[in-house]
């Protein structure tokens, strides 16, 4: 955490002792809590009784330009005193979209440097594509090859 949510989080400690009052836990500062991932419904059970789950995700290049939104279920942080519970739904609701986890920076260095031997494909999981420029490059180096070798020894 950085400098200034600690001292947030000291002040709020300090002014709930103080005052004796406290904040409604739904309404803390996103730095003061933690929400799950939104999660993916069942078949068997289309829809949720608390409207908590998406039915489906789309993907970071979907076409879809406004993803269904869910609320999540969060928590407060162990070291935050509130009112209310602790865990508790989201006021605000978060897209159902799955990432894949991917550092963007590294793709993009693993893309510059080992991008001829398909290195940025395989670690993204596109097994296909990943060995098609691995073995265009295979046969490019050997046809390449073959036809400087020919053109040397007439």
């Amino acid at each position: 955490m950085h400098m200034l949510s600690i001292y947030l989080i000291i002040l709020v400690n300090l002014y709930s002792h103080v005052k004796g009052l406290r904040v409604n836990c739904q309404y803390l500062p996103k730095e003061f809590i933690y929400c799950d991932y939104p999660k993916l419904l069942s078949a068997a059970n289309e829809t949720s009784s608390n409207g908590i789950g998406c039915s489906k995700f789309t993907g970071p290049g979907s076409s879809d330009p406004y993803p269904a939104q869910t609320k999540v279920t969060c928590f407060v942080l162990p070291e935050i005193n509130c009112d209310g519970y602790r865990k508790f739904e989201s006021v605000i609701t978060y897209p159902c979209v799955k990432y894949n986890g991917h550092y963007f920076v590294s793709t993009l260095l693993y893309s510059l440097f080992l991008g001829i031997f398909g290195v940025d494909r395989f670690y993204l999981g596109y097994m296909g594509p990943g060995a098609g420029k691995l073995l265009t490059l295979v046969y490019g180096w050997f046809s390449i090859d073959n036809n400087f070798s020919k053109a040397l020894l007439g």
